[in-house]
């Protein structure tokens, strides 16, 4: 995998929807990063990032897969909610509850 600097990694031998799930995924490790950090511009930039992901596996998605993708979206929704409070024990919460999904998600 060839990373540039800043960027995403671009995973090889992936289908559209992993690759989109995986964009999600780097999103939300990036948003409980900046959650630990209280960076609140930060974590409004991953959720906005990972809703355009997820919207774009979306597009993709199997049949069956597409309540697992409206549970991961609830979750970056609520996160949204609380982009301005990372203090709040709750944002923590959602965003390891997205996190955990997705990679559920991507290991089916």
């Amino acid at each position: 995998m060839h990373v540039k600097p800043g960027a995403e990694p671009v995973p090889q031998g992936r289908t559209p929807f992993e690759t989109a799930l995986l964009r999600a995924k780097w999103q939300m490790e990036r948003a409980q990063t900046a959650i630990s950090r209280e960076e609140t511009g930060i974590i409004r930039d991953a959720v906005e990032s990972a809703q355009a992901a997820i919207a774009d596996a979306r597009k993709v998605a199997p049949r069956k897969k597409r309540s697992d993708l409206d549970a991961i979206e609830a979750d970056i929704g609520r996160l949204r909610s609380l982009a301005d409070k990372p203090a709040d024990p709750a944002a923590g919460e959602v965003a390891r509850s997205a996190h955990k999904r997705i990679i559920a998600l991507i290991g089916d």
